[in-house]
């Protein structure tokens, strides 16, 4: 079979201080890649000053740390050229529910709209077309045995191309049951900021709330330490806008209440 011609492309990838942008977490890297026939023609990639604490559990997953991001600049100062770059683009995004949450609201702050372009999600292309264990970013590119060095994961740039590459091997594969470029193409515009609760759970987590078992998790406790238990999922709380995971713990039986954006599997299976 044909190599499959993939149009041209922005692959985007961001990496963030938390989950909540509407509760002033704050990009702390970008990347944008103007993909035509394989290769990178033009780039923009940078880490981003937050203006804000990085949480240990962000940092846990992308590892940038704020001595990195100290002297880059800060988001308003990027914005118009991000814009420029995205507009009339197909946008290519693993998870763009994640970070154009983050993007529309950061341009909105700066009082720019964000330039609404046709859009494929990996993510959803994944959960529509086939069924793979995890669909997060990284289960895929393992599942399609796409080779990329494991150092570089949950960064920016190396993000972006592997969604890149995870969306050449899906068109080969859905190449071969007549599903065509047009299928799977979206748009932006159909973005919410957002964030559904149950969507940013990782599969473990979810199979276990809804067959009421017990996992495994690792949280960030209130003094940075990482403490490893296992709870049985009860139920996905909203309180202030934050999100939490009621638990019984096991064995005791207690009840307790996680902070989504400290639970580390919850932040791996962002991106």
């Amino acid at each position: 079979m044909a190599e499959v011609a993939i149009p041209e492309v922005v692959a985007l990838d961001i990496e963030t201080t938390g989950l909540y942008p509407s509760f002033g977490d704050r990009i702390s890297e970008i990347a944008l890649l103007k993909i035509e026939k394989g290769k990178v023609v033009e780039k923009f990639v940078t880490f981003v000053n937050p203006e804000r604490e990085i949480s240990f559990a962000a940092y846990l997953v992308n590892h940038i740390t704020p001595e990195m991001v100290a002297k880059s600049p800060k988001f308003r100062e990027i914005a118009p050229l991000v814009r420029q770059f995205l507009q009339g683009q197909t946008l290519l995004v693993h998870n763009a529910a994640f970070d154009l949450a983050f993007l529309k609201t950061q341009m909105a702050n700066c009082g720019l709209s964000f330039p609404e372009t046709a859009l494929i999600d990996t993510l959803i292309v994944a959960r529509r077309f086939f069924n793979f264990p995890s669909n997060s970013l990284y289960s895929l590119v393992d599942s399609l045995k796409i080779e990329i060095n494991s150092t570089t994961r949950h960064r920016a740039e190396p993000d972006a191309w592997a969604a890149y590459l995870v969306l050449k091997q899906f068109l080969k594969d859905l190449q071969r049951s007549g599903i065509v470029w047009s299928d799977i193409l979206s748009s932006t515009v159909r973005i919410d900021v957002t964030l559904n609760a149950l969507e940013i759970l990782p599969p473990a987590l979810a199979r276990a709330l809804t067959q009421r078992k017990t996992v495994p998790v690792r949280y960030v406790e209130n003094d940075d330490r990482i403490a490893t238990m296992e709870v049985q999922p009860l139920e996905v709380l909203s309180e202030n806008g934050v999100l939490y995971l009621l638990c019984l713990l096991y064995p005791s039986g207690q009840e307790r209440k996680f902070r989504l954006d400290r639970m580390v599997e919850v932040m791996e299976n962002i991106e």
